[in-house]
Parts: structure tokens; C-alpha cells; sequence
């Protein structure tokens, strides 16, 4: 291969390489907001099956949480 072409598969490279990683520090939020809310879900869960000690506490927070958190897509 000769200079040209080296150079045109580096730039390339380089390209694919900063698409991907721009493209996954974009659903880090999204990513987030989803891990929050599985979270919340899953602790709402543990204290229904312990009896339901806090279980009102955790689904009012849920609820107010939920509506903070929803933020249109970009």
C-alpha cells in the first residue's frame, strides 16, 4: 500500500473510532435515567416482599421522582 492509502485508512480509523465513543457518551444520560428508575423499582420491590414497611414512602418518592426525571430525547 502506498502513503495515500495508509493515511486514507488511519483517518478512517481515527473517524469510526470518535463516532463510536461521541455516540456512546450521548446515551450516558439516557443510560443513567433508566439505572435510576430500575433502582427505585427494584427497593420498592424489596420492601413490598419485606411487608411492605416504607412501601408508601418509596412509591410517593417514585412517583415525584419519575416525573422530575422524564426529560424529552434529544
Amino acid at each position: 500500500m502506498d502513503m495515500g492509502a495508509w493515511a486514507a485508512a488511519a483517518v478512517a480509523g481515527i473517524w469510526l473510532i470518535v463516532f463510536v465513543v461521541g455516540y456512546t457518551l450521548d446515551q450516558v444520560p439516557g443510560l443513567s435515567a433508566k439505572a435510576e428508575r430500575a433502582i427505585a423499582s427494584l427497593r420498592r420491590l424489596r420492601s413490598a416482599w419485606r411487608g411492605g414497611e416504607g412501601a408508601e414512602r418509596h412509591e410517593r418518592q417514585a412517583e415525584v421522582g419519575d416525573r422530575e426525571r422524564i426529560e424529552p430525547r434529544r
